[in-house]
């Protein structure tokens, strides 16, 4: 039995007059109850070869083209139609049951349009729509398995032959689900950024939550949406490739620009209850070093013409924040190319005295690493590269830096001279003396930091700074390494721990000396510097 016969048993089977495959987007039966989407995304490669197994040669030609025509089919059911349809890369087929002319097709088989931007934003969240699957006295067939070529039905009685190969999983229909309201996701956005939301978090069958203040707090006057309506809010703002990238990957990065007020980094993917998203916020200002809660050393930073500078820092440490603010010190103040490669681009900067080129991948670009060997033939003076995660991103960082650019990378170590050893040991023991040589003759300064919930409802950050003089950089050639921090307590080149920063808000009235010693790697050395 072919993949279209396949669909017709089981379209007949639940009642349906007709099954819609769509490029990129579920499947979908329409019967006389109204419009189920299936758990099934196809590509459209993969329709091309279900229509390719019953389409007569002489319209194979046409099947490839932009446009639409339909073709009959004689099934095992009786007469069919079927519609094929193009149109800027979307593939779509519909199965009609019976002989149905051209011009008596719905619009519901033409390409479905993108739903209309909305022009408000509402203050509450509009809840989504929901129609209960009609009950049936008995079980409902299974959903098809379009794709593989031995894939059969389950027999409701006895087990497949001996001959035929096991039956992949399937995936039964469970839901009917109208639209959600376009502006579902935008209230839960302009939420986000008057609540000054971190993160704004969406699952299947639960309520959105925010991050506030690093508490996750639900938003309770949200619907709760299921798996075809939270893909129905996501595909609306995302990019054509991520429907694709998540069904072949499991997951996708974009971003998204809200009204020129915020712009979200979305990691949509798959966890055990289908679709899920985790949409962070980026402001659209830039905070200098000083609102940041930074050392005023960091100014200099930005006048280094060359080497490597390091921020670090675990999840939610403000990394990012800082990476944008010394990129934008470097904008008001040089006159220079700077070239920034991200994914997905969160912060989109307005030019000032540099030129900027902000690179995305996989959108601009296929990988970090091949972004970064193009770094050298862009004209580059300034290059962000992202996290070193590895020995081939350090070697590239220092490649860069001794061609004579000024490479700024992030890492996730707590501390400073975390970030030196974490460094080192991607190395074998042969390799790292080589390699040590080639850091301190490179590494100008590490900046390793912490976000702390400041006194007045916001966030403050403190930094620890590691600059590579010549003490540190012998220190390091050593692997004297437990004598970093005692060279950053000299206070030399405006070197700093994280102590003594955390006890310098505290002093300020920024912080309590509580969330001080919650922040702190060391609590018992906080204290004693207290006193």
């Amino acid at each position: 039995m072919n993949r279209i016969d396949r669909i017709i048993d089981f379209m007949v089977k639940r009642q349906g007059q007709q099954f819609t495959m769509q490029s990129d987007d579920t499947c979908i039966l329409y019967t006389a109850d109204g419009r189920q989407p299936l758990n099934r995304l196809m590509t459209v490669a993969e329709i091309e070869e279900v229509v390719k197994e019953i389409l007569p040669d002489e319209l194979h030609p046409q099947l490839a083209q932009s446009g639409s025509f339909t073709f009959p089919y004689d099934s095992a059911h009786g007469a069919m139609t079927l519609r094929v349809s193009r149109s800027d890369g979307t593939l779509r087929v519909s199965v009609y049951q019976g002989e149905v002319a051209p011009e008596e097709i719905s619009e519901a088989a033409n390409l479905s349009q993108s739903p209309p931007t909305p022009t408000s934003i509402p203050t509450s969240i509009p809840a989504p729509p929901f129609i209960e699957p009609v009950s049936e006295p008995e079980p409902a067939p299974q959903e098809p398995a379009l794709l593989a070529e031995s894939a059969v039905l389950t027999p409701p009685a006895e087990p497949p032959p001996q001959a035929v190969a096991p039956v992949p999983p399937v995936v039964e229909v469970t839901e009917v689900v109208a639209p959600v309201a376009p502006d579902y996701l935008l209230a839960l956005f302009e939420r986000a950024v008057r609540r000054r939301a971190s993160d704004l978090h969406l699952r299947v069958g639960t309520p959105p939550f925010l991050r506030v203040q690093e508490n996750l707090e639900a938003v309770v006057d949200a619907e709760p949406l299921n798996a075809a309506q939270l893909h129905g809010v996501l595909w609306q703002i995302a990019p054509p490739r991520c429907q694709r990238e998540w069904a072949e990957r499991g997951e996708t990065h974009f971003g998204y620009d809200f009204q020129d007020r915020a712009r979200f980094r979305c990691h949509v993917f798959k966890e055990h209850k289908g679709i899920a998203a985790a949409c962070r916020l980026i402001p659209t200002q830039t905070r200098t070093f000083e609102e940041l809660g930074l050392p005023v050393i960091l100014n200099n930073f930005a006048l280094i013409p060359s080497g490597l500078i390091i921020v670090s820092g675990q999840a939610r440490s403000g990394r990012s924040t800082t990476i944008t603010a010394l990129i934008e010190r470097i904008n008001q103040h040089r006159s220079a190319h700077i070239v920034t490669v991200e994914q997905p681009i969160e912060f989109v900067f307005r030019p000032q005295k540099c030129l900027i080129t902000q690179r995305e991948v996989p959108t601009h670009v296929p990988s970090f690493p091949e972004a970064w060997r193009g770094l050298m033939r862009t004209d580059a003076d300034v290059c962000v590269m992202g996290e070193l995660t590895d020995g081939g991103s350090l070697l590239a960082a220092l490649d860069l830096a001794e061609q004579g650019y000024l490479a700024l990378a992030t890492m996730s170590q707590p501390n400073a001279t975390g970030v030196v050893i974490s460094l080192l040991n991607q190395f074998a023991p042969a390799e790292r003396d080589h390699v040590s040589l080639r850091l301190i003759r490179c590494l100008r300064a590490v900046i390793a930091q912490v976000l702390c919930c400041d006194t007045q409802g916001g966030q403050v950050a403190a930094a620890e700074i590691l600059v590579i003089t010549p003490p540190v950089a012998a220190r390091i050639r050593e692997g004297n390494f437990s004598d970093l921090e005692g060279l950053m307590w000299s206070g030399a080149e405006g070197m700093i721990t994280l102590n003594e920063s955390l006890f310098l808000h505290v002093q300020s009235g920024r912080l309590t000396l509580d969330e001080a010693r919650r922040k702190s790697l060391d609590p018992d050395g906080l204290e004693r510097l207290s006193r």
